[in-house]
């Protein structure tokens, strides 16, 4: 198993105290689908690592983890799979997170 880590994708925004937008104001939370390399370039290399990672391997689980303005705790949120087959597969770790934690 690897186990790969970021320390913020947001270096330049939380220096100035955004926690949701870059330093160019722009919604990091948003823009996962198409990044713009010039315009989004945390986002952009998150998703280059992950594709070359998959070269290499199986990725299981991507997990963005941050703070949020108003809820407490631990949360999550993610993306819904829309094949039939494989739509209980991203509730698997939030399930087991909740059950082996009372933060969650």
């Amino acid at each position: 198993a690897v186990v790969s880590t970021q320390s913020t994708g947001n270096p330049d925004g939380v220096i100035v105290g955004n926690y949701r937008s870059s330093l160019a104001a722009r919604d990091l939370n948003r823009n996962y689908k198409n990044p713009i390399k010039d315009a989004y370039p945390s986002i952009w290399s998150v998703k280059a690592m992950i594709r070359r990672m998959l070269t290499e391997r199986e990725v299981v689980l991507y997990c963005d983890l941050h703070g949020h303005s108003r809820k407490m705790n631990v949360f999550m949120y993610g993306c819904e799979n829309k094949e039939p087959a494989l739509r209980l597969q991203e509730r698997v770790f939030p399930n087991m997170m909740s059950r082996n934690t009372s933060k969650f």
